[in-house]
């Protein structure tokens, strides 16, 4: 392997190799997380057509953002969802009780094997009974 310093090409194997374009679902996927909130509030519903791993991504990126709510999460929860992280949904725009019982009544967390709601004071014990 031959380098050189101050960022000059390299022999070795990851520099020759050429990078794998980016698939266009994972393009498209990007473009709609940088403008999540603005998207939940005027797609809504329509969201739950996406394929399940972007409506995940999205649902991550929303939590990380601090911008899950139930809105959010009624846009992007279905039936397929098998784990929903709303950690840390606190705050002025939040999870409560209210949507976990919406998203329920649907059935879409039938499929649910792994929730984190930790730091959500807007879900209470009774919230999901």
């Amino acid at each position: 392997r031959t380098e050189r310093r101050r960022g000059a090409m390299t022999d070795s194997p990851r520099a020759r190799r050429p990078r794998a374009p980016k698939p266009l679902k994972w393009i498209v996927a990007d473009l709609l997380a940088r403008h999540v909130d603005e998207l939940v509030d005027a797609a809504g519903d329509s969201l739950r057509h996406l394929p399940c791993d972007v409506r995940d991504a999205l649902l991550a990126v929303a939590r990380r953002r601090r911008c899950l709510d139930d809105a959010a999460l009624r846009a992007l929860v279905d039936e397929s969802t098998t784990i929903i992280d709303a950690s840390g949904c606190g705050g002025g725009r939040r999870v409560t009780d209210a949507g976990i019982a919406a998203l329920a009544a649907r059935r879409a967390l039938r499929n649910v094997t792994a929730v984190d709601l930790s730091r959500c004071d807007g879900v209470t014990a009774a919230g999901l009974r």
